[in-house]
């Protein structure tokens, strides 16, 4: 993502837009294109976790649902072998809200109404985190629930770990090694090159601070592999978009944008995209 966006109907008219534009674009941008994965019944495997294992008790008890649940796909439960090899099954809801499954002899019930058992819908408390109550009977001894789930488009803005831009003292100027971050103003910059400060190369204002430097305007974490680079073309295409007039249509950057989602709605089908931490890094 570029903080300078050209006009693609005559390649001529080009805008820098300010940091806080471009911030509430992408965000508005991953939303957007959450929400046409969640339409896509190949792309929701996407925004698909699995969350990690919560002993059952044999009391009634409510289980937590994962702060970032969009909604649930699976509640599962494990049974363990003699061997001690663990497997999982689906509960199914039945008409009256009833799973019954029977496993090597052993039954794993759970009540038929919401107050003493899992209902197909869950509720939320003060906390808008969400709870599923389980009444196993009989009583359920060394086993495991889990959630199959997805999970919510909101994903957290990391902060690089960086200290402030110094050009130190001569003849010892400060070294800046390729990787790095640093921040002058108020912004965050990345070190593309090793090099030893001057002040031709202070991040965003010295004259050949390009050479060294890349301006970053946000990185975000939790995002799948191949959500970066649709983000990306979907923000270009609503900066870009604001540019035009007559409400002429932006064709390269939504013919972009379309190839880039069917690239992923592909890979997720084919089990290519699993959720991992990416970062979308912005530069000039």
């Amino acid at each position: 993502m570029r903080a300078q966006v050209t006009s693609w109907l005559n390649d001529t008219v080009s805008e820098t837009f300010p940091d806080t534009k471009i911030d509430t674009q992408l965000q508005s941008a991953l939303e957007t294109l959450c929400n046409l994965l969640m339409d896509d019944n190949r792309g929701k495997r996407c925004l698909r976790k699995i969350s990690a294992e919560t002993a059952i008790v044999a009391d009634q008890k409510d289980y937590a649902i994962p702060a970032d649940c969009l909604r649930i796909d699976r509640l599962q439960y494990s049974v363990t072998d003699g061997a001690g090899v663990k497997e999982w099954y689906d509960l199914e809801y039945a008409a009256e809200n009833l799973a019954d499954r029977n496993v090597s002899g052993t039954s794993h019930l759970f009540g038929s109404n919401s107050a003493k058992g899992v209902p197909s819908s869950w509720f939320d408390d003060a906390d808008d985190n969400g709870y599923i109550r389980v009444s196993p009977t009989p009583a359920v001894a060394s086993e495991y629930l889990r959630f199959r789930y997805y999970f919510s488009p909101e994903f957290p803005i990391a902060t690089p770990t960086a200290a402030d831009w110094a050009l130190g003292t001569d003849p010892n100027f400060t070294a800046y090694t390729a990787g790095t971050y640093v921040t002058n103003d108020g912004v965050y910059y990345l070190c593309d090159t090793s090099h030893t400060a001057s002040a031709a190369t202070e991040p965003g204002t010295g004259a050949s601070w390009e050479t060294v430097w890349s301006r970053v305007y946000i990185r975000l974490e939790g995002v799948p592999a191949g959500f970066d680079t649709a983000i990306e073309y979907l923000a270009v295409s609503r900066l870009a978009g604001e540019e035009l007039e007559d409400g002429k249509p932006i064709g390269y950057f939504n013919g972009e944008f379309n190839k880039k989602y069917r690239e992923l709605v592909a890979g997720a089908a084919g089990g290519q995209v699993r959720p991992q931490r990416r970062y979308v890094n912005m530069v000039n």
